[in-house]
């Protein structure tokens, strides 16, 4: 016979659930009633929400909020205040609440339109199953060389625009090594393109000109940095007639983006300078900032806007290199706070002996070891006070989410086109994961989390809520695949999202297996509840020995791979001495 809750119980269990799930319960009760004259105890109705509808797929829904200031298409779970629902949200990420402000891009000319944005644009020669990788060796850098080559060296940089006209397009094919599938008629539609509307080709073709005349015998040509051409800015670009060495390109000239992606700024639009001032606002007489950070440039330019033109935004594996150039930067201006680095923008041709003494960057320096180091020791800490964590739940990304699914194909392109997209939608999603952790729905009370963007998430779970035996672990973790019949939503997101392979009889040859078993653990433990709401890979994993916590630790906490460089002397059979450089690599 079934028990049924007191009224005091029921008022009380009532004020723990949403108003969205009393809505429900509500009208499931009215509904039970009325078919079948039961009367269903809450604490019933609330189970059977849990095990079916709150199980449902989570959809964050789409980017249909329009920020007030410029016009960015937003989600509602990117608003300022989170905690409070807003029929006016206001949002950061794009503009900082109408602090930044900068000029829209304009359309682009043709044929750069119909290349982004025609649907009917040819991409099978990517054939790679994973997106494209940018992989940087050592500090990024911009180079630009003199108006002319030396000897006989092929044209290059702005070379092309002044050199050896005649055979362009020819010189500009001989520069990319995927010439043989390049169309030739393409090249020359942009090449005119430019001519016509970029400003610095316009600079180039003029200085062509001059260079052509008998009028001048030398030329240097100048882009400043600065709008008062009198300043003398020593970021200044100052380019030759014949160089035999190329100069580098300041980060903080408004030139810096635009000569490197002339496809991106089609007309010579600026890029970033370091004096852009915020827009007045409210508390404008209170900012400790008053200019534009880089952070705060790049997020303005990688917003969809429905009065500004997407050509960054739909260049593909170009926007890549652009967002990969734009965190260089941005890692640049914040090591030259703690660094002294301005002579050496300024002079880069220096040695490394001249850049000042050695300076240990801090733990307040995001992906420095002190910082790393920081994090682990605050673990430990948090350890010390709360115990041993009970759970590690790993989420990762999937890009067949729905509401990625629905943005890319809305405008004919694919995920790895949109990494800003995807990273800014599992942002959302991880804060909806961490609410259910912390509302105790999933796991019960739990009094800690500790876990970076990346989700590898441990959970410390109260002392009433422990799982001390096999039995309660079961309950909330499963490594078995789900029954097709009876569960085949389930069923398929487990053989989606937590099997790996195929290996086994039908792959006996698979890199993963070893006597039989797969190195990797595969199929990983999951929690039925947390998969079919997040439809992503997501394990849950029981932390059974107290010795694993210092590997805890530094699990969820692993930085970036990291090299140390040590320069010895060794002395040759001849008896002289020279340089040998040794690689120590160490991983988190």
């Amino acid at each position: 016979m079934t028990t049924y809750l007191q009224h005091e119980e029921q008022n009380t269990y009532l004020l723990l659930l949403s108003l969205k799930e009393r809505f429900f319960l509500f009208t499931l009760y009215v509904r039970l009633n009325n078919q079948t004259g039961i009367h269903v105890p809450l604490f019933l109705l609330k189970k059977y929400y849990i095990t079916t509808i709150g199980a449902t797929y989570n959809d964050i829904g789409d980017p249909v909020w329009k920020c007030k200031h410029y016009n960015a298409m937003m989600r509602y779970d990117e608003r300022i205040n989170k905690d409070k629902q807003s029929k006016n949200p206001r949002f950061a990420l794009c503009c900082g609440d109408g602090k930044i402000q900068l000029p829209l891009l304009e359309d682009p000319p043709r044929p750069l339109r119909q290349l982004l944005f025609d649907s009917n644009i040819e991409t099978s020669y990517n054939t790679g199953r994973g997106p494209p990788t940018f992989r940087i060796h050592g500090q990024e850098h911009h180079l630009i060389a003199s108006l002319l080559p030396m000897g006989n060296n092929s044209p290059k940089f702005p070379q092309l625009y002044i050199y050896d006209i005649e055979n362009e397009v020819k010189n500009r094919l001989a520069q990319n090594l995927k010439k043989d599938i390049l169309d030739e008629d393409i090249i020359i539609e942009i090449k005119n393109m430019l001519d016509k509307h970029n400003q610095y080709a316009q600079k180039f073709r003029m200085t062509r000109d001059k260079l052509q005349s008998s009028v001048v015998c030398d030329l240097k040509l100048k882009l400043i940095s600065d709008s008062d051409e009198h300043t003398g800015n020593k970021r200044d670009i100052i380019i030759e007639k014949q160089s035999r060495r190329s100069k580098r390109i300041n980060k903080l000239h408004l030139a810096y983006l635009p000569l490197q992606y002339p496809l991106l700024y089609p007309k010579g639009e600026d890029g970033y300078r370091p004096n852009i001032l915020h827009k007045d606002h409210p508390n404008s007489h209170v900012a400790k900032r008053k200019k534009v950070t880089m952070r705060e440039y790049f997020c303005f330019r990688m917003q969809s806007r429905d009065n500004e033109s997407r050509t960054i935004l739909h260049s593909r594996r170009l926007f890549q290199q652009w967002i990969v150039d734009g965190y260089t930067m941005i890692e640049s201006q914040k090591l030259n706070y703690y660094m002294n680095l301005n002579a050496c923008n300024n002079e880069p041709e220096t040695h490394g002996n001249e850049k000042g003494k050695r300076i240990i960057l801090p733990s307040s320096f995001v992906g420095s070891c002190r910082y790393m180091e920081q994090l682990y020791f605050d673990g430990m800490a948090i350890c010390g006070h709360i115990g041993f964590p009970d759970l590690l739940l790993i989420l990762t990304c999937n890009s067949t989410w729905s509401e990625i699914q629905r943005k890319v194909r809305k405008y004919n392109l694919r995920p790895n086109d949109c990494p800003d997209i995807v990273s800014r939608i599992f942002k959302m999603k991880l804060n909806h994961l961490m609410n259910d952790l912390k509302s105790g729905h999933v796991f019960s009370a739990i009094v800690g989390c500790k876990g970076l963007p990346h989700a590898h998430i441990l959970i410390f779970l109260h002392p009433s809520n422990k799982y001390p035996n096999p039995k309660n672990i079961d309950s909330i973790i499963s490594v078995e695949i789900p029954n097709k019949d009876t569960h085949l939503e389930l069923y398929e997101l487990v053989n989606k999202h937590m099997i790996h392979g195929p290996y086994g009889l039908s792959n006996r040859k698979a890199s993963c297996i070893v006597d039989g078993k797969c190195i990797r653990f595969f199929p990983k433990k999951f929690h039925p509840h947390l998969l079919l709401k997040h439809r992503a890979h997501l394990n849950v994993e029981w932390c059974n020995q107290s010795t694993s916590i210092k590997y805890l630790f530094k699990y969820i906490n692993k930085g970036f791979d990291q090299i140390t460089t040590v320069i010895v002397n060794v002395q040759n059979q001849d008896g002289t001495q020279c340089n040998t450089l040794i690689y120590i690599s160490i991983y988190y």
